[in-house]
């Protein structure tokens, strides 16, 4: 660990963001957006074709401006890594992979049920498919159960059948202009049942259809489709770009590549699972959703060979590839197990998506059961394989109020799970227009906080260079269920969400389910760290002297959840950890399912665990109750338990794990995470961070020993280390540790000769009240934010249709018109298909506002995106057309702004703004809302804009602002205080009105900057000589978001939700 590089902060450290490419994509615009990364010490970035770039995906003006970016980036010190796709998910080449490959389009595997008499002709209508399976079952009359073993194959009674029926008004000769088609084809089973009750199931592998992007898919598990998906993607790159690689371009990324559907499917499996299983899984496929004979096997080997399938067709072949031409391979891919990422040269996932105000209890549910979200089993991943680095993309879909306090509060919250690599989603290269909608927000240059954003890149470039040297302290590992987990019908690419049929059976994956999450969480928030741990990681260990070796991973003591089967390759390693004295907890139940048959190995738990105590119904029943019990042999226990609390967990592992470094809340509040990480040269830096919005008082217990230590506090955002007070009680040391609302510390502990003499602090708190009368000045013009129209479509009949709609694409506001009205439709036919129905375009359209100003502004215009409305549209004020030309690109929020001045076309009292002209497009229309810019107020009378005054005043710093309701940038509040005190000292100042302020404010007292505060806490130092006796003015900076621009929303904290700024009662007028 160096202090140098600490402070310089090297590029592989810093924010490197996915870099949106939905525009023109100008190279002087390049350019220019690339420095103002660097200038704010964003150190890198992932380069990724987005929808709205209109450059052709991988064509040679495609990699001209890649080269552009990409020697910008190297004149700046940056690191370039490259997005394998166009948009996403990747394999598919921009589409081109299913053109060269029809084969390779993915398929679904979809169930179909249907119940009979005896005695009776069924006709069962299916989809259009492949059919590969067909049996009827007979039922049990009394029971309901299915007796397979009596079913009969019925594939014999399918056909084909069409569902549309056709008529045309057409001919081929002269003599006939009528003729009749059927469409849609239908698979068709008609059958006559025997004699009782009957089931018939099929299951059909159907092709997607309607998927995103393209229509369709590829299959990640065609060997061939994914050699083509590398020689059109990476091979291209290398061609064009290769002499880059391995120095300014670092690696290349993949982006949720898996199977879909419910029931997960490739052709694939047929020939994979004949060749190692021996049987063909087609005449299996009721197993996976109904409980018989070997179904747990079936299950298993099924997920198994999905899983290695996908494993080594698409990961080891890019990964090899990669690894060849010297560059790094990143995934971020939905898995069917976590060693699904073994080829990984960074561990990749996706999580950190709230707004701040979530409960630390409420986000680690929702991400656990996730093996992409889940940042826990990321980061185990990256010390496991022996990974210096741990990715997550993070950030998408929070919003645009999202502030550079919810970064960092979803940072902190990373790094104390394990990671340090921040891929940031996203920075766009420009908001113009529907673009700006690709789950925002845009963290870049757009944002009224991008002027500060050096503090963020500074602070993630610092905590993430210290948390990828040394390693973690982790002695537990838990092993993951995931073969459990499989064998009750849980898909593992969708949160292990049941894919079966069985009420009951579902009832035990989700206890299976809750009592792993449960017991895991149970020790983060008790901060007695873990790793996953998946099983066939665990079966490439080395066993030494009682522990488990994994890459950088250490781990003395491992806890088996409540599991029902175990792959052998792990139990042998278990079963050696444990004869060498290794530490195995398990709880609930022990496994009892034959999956690889073997049952010697079920046996052999048994032995280890005291078998004949474990009672199955107890835990299904959830009537287990609280006992400990354990073997006289080894150090493995068996806790009968089920609850939330786990203390015979916590117990037994605090007796058996080395690491003596304890964490206390006072009021034992569970909002905080620890990481703790030592380092070569002996040094353990302790990063602590409250995940909520209350205060706390902490202690942090280290153990003593025969060394002098010395406690310091570093402040990573300034890279200073301050030395901290710590008091040697019996056999500990004690450091206490006051918590604001969502802050973190980071501590430092070395060995030292002597303990520094910490002199009593001598600083005295000045809490300013609030104040309730602000002096208010704004940096740039007000906005009214125009974003409902009254819509009136003129059909070629002269009939009229009108209604309220939002700014969004015309096809859509004609949906909401279809809502209260008749549309003008018109009718198309290709010979033999279906009449399709669409809009008559051209259409003719005005869409039409009305806004009141009672006080003129002298600076009054019209703002735009370039493309907010279509090309045959004109903006009208007052009747008067506003003609193109008088629009000047300028930026406002983003460089493809227009703005033209209407001061010359607005008057006092009603006015009323139209856009008027022809529609061609179902996307044509506005689009986006119309802005109007000027020096005044805006208020809303019963939903009617009014321009009035500029507000000069407010009473709160609270947003939103009365009058101010979609302005987006920086704000200046004044006031003044008095203060009568010693000068000589200095003195911590806590505003009250920055309690509930979540933005970046700079503070300054009597005209001089105290600094810039990006987040909480708010409180700030200040020298007695700043200070003057008695009157003082204090005046805040405040940089805000575009959630009030864009969205016309602001972010409510207290009940965690937008809503709509007009709504608020200091916008009425």
């Amino acid at each position: 660990m160096s202090e140098q590089s600490f402070l310089t902060q090297d590029a592989e450290f810093g924010i490197h963001p996915f870099w949106f490419w939905n525009g023109e994509m100008d190279e002087a615009e390049i350019e220019h957006q690339i420095n103002e990364m660097a200038d704010k010490h964003v150190t890198g970035f992932f380069l990724c074709a987005r929808q709205g770039m209109t450059v052709p995906y991988l064509s040679d003006e495609w990699f001209e401006k890649v080269n552009v970016a990409v020697e910008a980036a190297e004149k700046r010190g940056m690191h370039v890594w490259l997005y394998d796709e166009y948009p996403y998910p990747s394999g598919i080449a921009g589409g081109e992979v299913t053109l060269e490959h029809k084969d390779a389009k993915q398929t679904i595997l979809t169930h179909h049920v249907k119940e009979t008499d005896g005695g009776r002709k069924v006709s069962f209508e299916l989809p259009w498919g492949k059919m590969l399976f067909a049996k009827a079952v007979p039922v049990n009359q009394q029971s309901g159960e299915l007796n397979w073993e009596k079913a009969i194959d019925v594939k014999k009674f399918t056909g084909n059948t069409q569902s549309d029926h056709i008529y045309q008004k057409t001919g081929l000769t002269a003599y006939n202009q009528r003729r009749y088609f059927t469409y849609d084809p239908k698979r068709l089973l008609t059958w006559e049942a025997p004699k009782g009750k009957w089931q018939i199931h099929c299951f059909i592998e159907e092709e997607i259809k309607d998927f995103k992007y393209y229509g369709t898919y590829v299959d990640p598990l065609h060997k061939e489709a994914i050699k083509t998906f590398i020689k059109s993607t990476h091979e291209k790159y290398l061609e064009k770009a290769g002499k880059h690689f391995g120095k300014t371009i670092k690696g290349m990324f993949t982006d949720e590549t898996h199977l879909l559907g419910k029931l997960p499917w490739s052709p694939q499996l047929v020939p994979y699972m004949q060749e190692k299983y021996g049987y063909d899984i087609r005449d299996h496929l009721n197993k996976l959703l109904y409980q018989e004979k070997n179904s747990a096997a079936v299950r298993y080997q099924y997920y198994q060979s999905i899983h290695e399938l996908l494993r080594d067709v698409y990961h080891k072949q890019i990964h090899d590839w990669c690894e060849e031409e010297d560059i790094q391979y990143v995934a971020e891919v939905p898995s069917a197990r976590m060693s699904a990422q073994i080829y990984s040269h960074v561990p990749g996932g996706d999580s950190a998506h709230e707004k701040l105000g979530r409960s630390l209890d409420w986000i680690l549910k929702r991400y656990f059961f996730s093996l992409r979200a889940n940042p826990k089993m990321i980061s185990a991943l990256s010390s496991q394989l022996n990974r210096d680095r741990a990715l997550i993309e993070c950030f998408h879909s929070v919003g645009w109020s999202m502030t550079l306090q919810d970064a960092k509060w979803m940072i902190d919250r990373m790094i104390a799970l394990g990671i340090n690599f921040f891929n940031f989603h996203a920075f766009f290269y420009t908001l113009n227009a529907l673009v700006k909608h690709d789950a925002p927000p845009s963290q870049f240059l757009q944002n009224p906080y991008w002027q500060h954003y050096q503090l963020l890149g500074d602070y993630v470039s610092r905590i993430s260079y210290l948390m990828s040297q040394g390693k973690p302290v982790r002695e537990i590992a838990v092993l993951d269920p995931t073969t459990t987990l499989w064998t009750k019908m849980a898909n593992p690419f969708m949160k292990f969400s049941y894919a079966g049929n069985d009420e009951k059976e579902k009832e035990q994956l989700d206890r299976l389910k809750n009592n792993w999450r449960d017991l895991c969480l149970s020790m983060t928030k008790n901060h007695l760290d873990y790793d996953h741990l998946d099983p066939e990681i665990l079966a490439n260990a080395e066993i030494s002297d009682g522990t488990i070796m994994l890459g950088k991973a250490q781990y003395s003591i491992l806890i088996l959840p409540p599991m029902t089967n175990m792959e052998k390759a792990a139990w042998v390693k278990i079963k050696q950890f444990m004869e060498q004295g290794g530490t195995v907890i398990a709880n609930g139940i022990l496994p009892y399912e034959d999956i690889e048959n073997d049952p010697a190995v079920i046996e052999e738990i048994g032995h280890y665990f005291n078998k004949e105590s474990v009672v199955l119904d107890d835990f299904w029943q959830g009537n287990s109750t609280n006992i400990v019990l354990s073997h006289s042999q080894y150090n493995t226990y068996f806790l009968r338990q089920d609850g939330e609390e786990w203390e015979s967990l916590h117990t037994i592992i605090e007796q058996k794990r080395a690491s003596k470094v304890r964490f206390c809340v006072e009021n034992d509040s569970k909002s905080f995470l620890m990481h703790h990480r030592q380092y070569e040269d002996g040094t353990d830096l302790i990063f602590l961070t409250n995940q909520e919005g209350e205060a706390h008082f902490t202690t942090l217990y280290y153990p003593a020993d025969s060394t002098v230590k010395q406690f310091q506090k570093v402040d990573i955002e300034s890279g200073k280390v301050q030395a901290l007070p710590a008091a040697l009680t019996d056999d500990r040391w004690k450091v206490s540790l006051a918590f604001s609302p969502y802050q973190s510390y980071l501590i430092k502990v070395t060995e030292t000769e002597k303990q520094e003499t910490i002199p009593n602090p001598t600083n005295q708190l000045i809490v300013l009240a609030k104040q309730d009368n602000w002096q208010l000045e704004m940096e740039k013009p007000n906005v009214l934010r125009l974003a409902d129209f009254q819509l009136t479509i003129h059909d070629q009949a002269c009939q009229q249709v009108a209604g309220s709609v939002e700014a969004k694409t015309f096809i859509d506001q004609c949906e909401d018109l279809s809502k209260t009205g008749n549309l003008p439709v018109q009718f198309s036919q290709i010979f033999g298909t279906p009449m399709k129905m669409s809009l008559p375009y051209p259409l003719t359209v005005t869409y039409e506002k009305q806004f009141e100003i009672r006080q003129l502004s002298a600076n009054c215009a019209v703002l735009l995106d370039k493309h907010a409305i279509s090309e045959g549209l004109d903006i009208y004020i007052n009747g008067k057309k506003l003609e193109r030309a008088r629009f000047k690109q300028q930026f406002f929020y983003d460089h493809n702004n227009i703005v033209a001045s209407i001061e010359d076309m607005v008057r006092e009292g009603e006015n009323r703004l139209e856009i008027k002209g022809i529609v061609n497009k179902d996307w044509d229309g506005v689009v986006d809302p119309v802005y109007i810019i000027g020096d005044f107020g805006v208020y809303y009378h019963e939903q009617t804009p009014v321009l009035t005054q500029i507000p000069d005043k407010v009473s709160s710093l609270k947003q939103p602002y009365p009058g101010l309701p979609h302005y987006a940038g920086t704000l200046t509040f004044i006031t003044s205080f008095e203060w009568q005190g010693n000068p000589e000292i200095t003195y911590h100042l806590r505003l009250k009105d920055l309690e509930q302020v979540h933005d970046v404010v700079e503070i300054f007292l009597n005209g001089e900057s105290l600094g810039v505060r990006p987040w909480a806490p708010y409180d700030i130092m200040v020298k007695g000589t700043q200070l003057k006796q008695g009157s003082n003015q204090l005046t805040i900076r405040l940089n805000n978001t575009l959630a009030g621009l864009l969205e016309g929303k602001y972010f409510d904290y207290d009940q965690h939700v937008l809503k709509d700024v007009r709504d608020v009662e200091g916008n009425k007028s």
